[in-house]
């Protein structure tokens, strides 16, 4: 597999070539409905692309993220931007979600009967789910320096785009959510991408999303149940992350986590009810000095404003190190879908996996196979949320949005 990153850089190589080919190429349709154009200046062109990718790294938000599903598969994400680039230069491209759980040749299932206890704290508490709300304005962010142990504040904002929505796409029927209880062993598919996260005591998942940053949850770098009103007495120290080869085998590489960055909200609710699991704020960004580029690095995307509560035909799994596996070996995967009976919103985004403590700050993601002009060219993980918790019916994490795209993406208070 292609690290996700050389999708990008292809995609920075094609822009600058036809900046110099030429100016513009306009399409010929109408502004008013065409998808392509999502700058809405009344022309598909490579600034569309341009405009387009600024969104995926955070730099502003929109009113409805339905405007930008350019092939309309429900999510946000780069195979959208290639697209717009395919449009512009003549040719297509097709996508297709793929259930990497499917193929015995690269699978092996792991029945909940064969599970036995780890011992491993479980780090988010199961039934106590928060109730969902917005956040809005600016967000302001811890950054803990785990080499001196101090910690200063910074804020961030994307900026809001306010343009008119023109899509008009009917809603496809959706089927029931199917629950799987089994875990499995994928090989390959980009596994190298998830790390094992370890700070005193405590242990959790993590996924590569740069070459020196990793995206967890929040309440696996801070002890939510703390009274303390010392913020840094409530973060976890001794922080280190463990790497994986492309099977998801955990090996001997390990890294020291060197900054610590998270949601003022959270920290600050610490001796409230706001870190319960699918906390709009329950996400936490680490880095470390190694140059993480020979990884994969997960693609981030944000689900369809118009169609996050009807994705229950799309395969959703969760990879990580749950607790009740019967090794911490491995890198393990349940599948499921969103969940039909929970009302998923741009802040929380609920699903069918079966999860447990220590797959917690892992990827919850989807597979899809991209083609170019009918050639097999990608298949991309593409992360819609982080895991959170679970009750007994429903799993729960922090949706992709663009608050999230900014932090990981476009942060320039990041340090390593």
């Amino acid at each position: 597999m292609r690290k996700k990153k050389k999708i990008v850089q292809s995609l920075a190589a094609g822009i600058l070539t036809l900046g110099l080919c030429a100016s513009v190429v306009p399409v010929g349709a109408s502004a008013a409905y065409d998808r392509y154009d999502v700058n809405h200046d009344g022309a598909v062109n490579i600034n569309d692309v341009i405009y387009f990718n600024h969104y995926l790294i955070g730099e502003f938000s929109v009113v409805s993220s339905s405007d930008l599903d350019i092939n309309q598969n429900k999510i946000i994400d780069i195979a959208d931007s290639l697209e717009i680039m395919a449009r512009i230069v003549g040719g297509s491209t097709s996508v297709k979600f793929v259930d990497i759980t499917k193929d015995p040749d690269f699978v092996q299932t792991i029945p909940d009967e064969l599970l036995a206890e780890s011992g491993e704290d479980d780090l988010f508490p199961s039934s106590d789910i928060a109730e969902p709300y917005v956040i809005a304005g600016p967000r302001t962010y811890y950054k803990y320096n785990c080499t001196t142990g101090t910690c200063t504040t910074y804020g961030l904002q994307p900026e809001l785009k306010t343009q008119t929505s023109f899509l008009n796409a009917d809603e496809p029927d959706s089927i029931n959510a199917i629950s799987d209880d089994n875990y499995y062993r994928v090989n390959g598919n980009g596994m190298d991408g998830v790390v094992r996260f370890r700070t005193n005591g405590v242990a959790g998942t993590g996924f590569i999303v740069g070459d020196h940053t990793i995206a967890t949850a929040a309440h696996c770098v801070i002890n939510y149940r703390s009274t303390s009103t010392n913020v840094l007495d409530k973060f976890y120290t001794g922080a280190t992350v463990q790497m994986c080869d492309t099977d998801g085998n955990l090996i001997a590489t390990k890294y020291t986590v060197k900054e610590i960055h998270v949601p003022k909200a959270y920290v600050d609710s610490a001796t409230r009810e706001d870190p319960r699991a699918g906390s709009p704020v329950d996400y936490a960004l680490l880095t470390v000095s190694e140059d993480l580029s020979a990884y994969t690095h997960f693609n981030l995307g944000v689900p369809s404003t118009d169609d996050i509560n009807n994705m229950s035909e799309v395969p959703i799994f969760a990879s990580g190190f749950p607790g009740d596996a019967p090794d911490s070996a491995h890198v393990y995967t349940s599948v499921g879908y969103e969940h039909e009976g929970q009302d998923s919103s741009e802040q929380q985004f609920w699903f069918t996996n079966h999860v447990a403590g220590g797959i917690s700050g892992g990827p919850v993601y989807t597979v899809t196979d991209v083609c170019k002009d009918g050639k097999p060219y990608e298949r991309m993980n593409t992360v819609l949320s982080i895991c959170g918790g679970s009750t007994s019916t429903a799993s729960v994490g922090v949706a992709m949005n663009s608050f999230l795209l900014a932090f990981y993406k476009k942060n320039p208070n990041i340090g390593y």
